[in-house]
């Protein structure tokens, strides 16, 4: 990091001993790091570049423009591809249409967003001939996650929060993998360790927009939280770490018993009923998901792991078993059903679904064309060297 800074050096460290302990990175290992232009996402470039030196890791620096701010967008690429341009780095840059996309495919506008931004990252991997991108999520962004995951009622897996690494979530992004090496620092101190060398960075006045799930919990919630609880954010990260630790249990016990239980059945897999009702409650609904899982990544040898069905979903899925009728059908993901037959459970692909309500049945109105994660970006990115 140019012009070391007490701060700086402090928070470069954490980021560094971070890379070791989670087995982030390798020695020569090249990463697309993700530019927005706001403080997190440059801090991480430039911690990177500076253990980049050390550990001969080539760098992409990766920005997208989600299509919101218009002018403003247009500026933040312009400082992000300046920024590369400084560091002697490759530049990668695309503009997409996240409002259009949010309404076609009826999605929150964090979540179209977020749905491009990994899609962007994906090609920008393939294109620059590496495995790993890196994301500047901090310790704030893990805090805000976790609540979120708690007001939707989310089981052990969802209130661990993000991992440190992880598959990339696109389509299309088998073998790819989503790093955050920030998790353990906070927005403050990055905040700090840029102003200690007297870098700037771009600010996003969507962040700000109380409209918006996160920003509320980020600008009410979290400070109530303190108010009421002197150190709740510490207590809340550490319950979340307890949580990780018991969702990675139960999901590895629910693979296990899903090996033994489920067999593939043409694109399906199916488990005996009563096999499957003999496991501990919280086990089947790992087996389910694991199942689910196997469906999807079938129907695409190419596909990553799409996103597992939410809790609610699988629970309603799970009633549907206990009841026994034959021929009832629940729908588990967006193209992903569970239905019973002759004393089987069968988790199979269907018609996809817009909307699903838990324990939702079919409909005869299936998701126009166009739903889903979206694929290969249009060629609209610039490369610099």
């Amino acid at each position: 990091m140019a012009r070391p800074s007490p701060a700086g050096d402090r928070a470069t460290a954490v980021v560094a001993r971070a890379v070791r302990r989670h087995h982030l990175l390798a020695p020569g290992e090249g990463v697309v790091v993700a530019v927005s232009g706001g403080a997190d996402s440059v801090f991480l470039l430039l911690a990177l570049h500076d253990l980049a030196r050390r550990w001969s890791l080539p760098l992409h620096v990766a920005h997208l423009d989600h299509g919101w701010r218009g002018a403003d967008g247009a500026a933040d690429a312009r400082w992000v591809e300046a920024l590369a341009c400084r560091l002697g780095l490759p530049f990668h840059a695309a503009v997409v249409d996240a409002p259009g996309y949010a309404r076609r495919q009826a999605l929150s506008p964090e979540d179209a967003a977020r749905r491009l931004r990994y899609a962007f990252l994906r090609d920008v991997c393939r294109d620059a001939g590496t495995t790993v991108a890196a994301t500047g999520h901090t310790e704030d962004d893990q805090l805000e996650t976790i609540i979120l995951a708690c007001l939707r009622g989310s089981g052990p897996v969802g209130l661990g929060g993000m991992d440190w690494s992880a598959p990339l979530p696109a389509p299309g992004g088998i073998g790819l993998r989503l790093v955050r090496p920030l998790l353990a620092l906070s927005r403050e101190a990055v905040r700090r360790a840029l102003r200690s060398i007297g870098q700037d960075w771009r600010e996003d006045a969507t962040n700000l927009d109380a409209r918006q799930p996160r920003s509320r919990v980020r600008q009410e919630v979290v400070p109530l939280l303190e108010a009421v609880a002197p150190g709740a954010r510490r207590a809340v990260l550490r319950s979340a770490t307890l949580a990780a630790q018991a969702g990675a249990y139960l999901r590895r016990a629910g693979q296990e018993a899903a090996n033994a239980l489920f067999s593939p059945h043409g694109g399906a897999w199916r488990a005996r009923r009563a096999d499957f009702l003999a496991l501990d409650l919280p086990v089947r609904s790992e087996a389910l998901r694991w199942a689910v899982a196997q469906v999807q990544g079938s129907a695409e040898s190419a596909e990553a792991p799409a996103p597992l069905p939410e809790w609610a979903h699988v629970q309603g899925a799970l009633e549907t078993i206990e009841r026994g009728r034959g021929g009832a059908v629940a729908w588990l993901a967006p193209a992903v059903q569970v239905r019973l037959e002759r004393g089987w459970v069968t988790v199979e692909r269907s018609a996809p679904q817009a909307r699903l309500a838990p324990g939702a049945r079919p409909t005869d109105d299936p998701a126009g064309p166009g739903r889903g994660a979206p694929g290969p970006l249009p060629e609209e990115s610039r490369r610099h060297p």
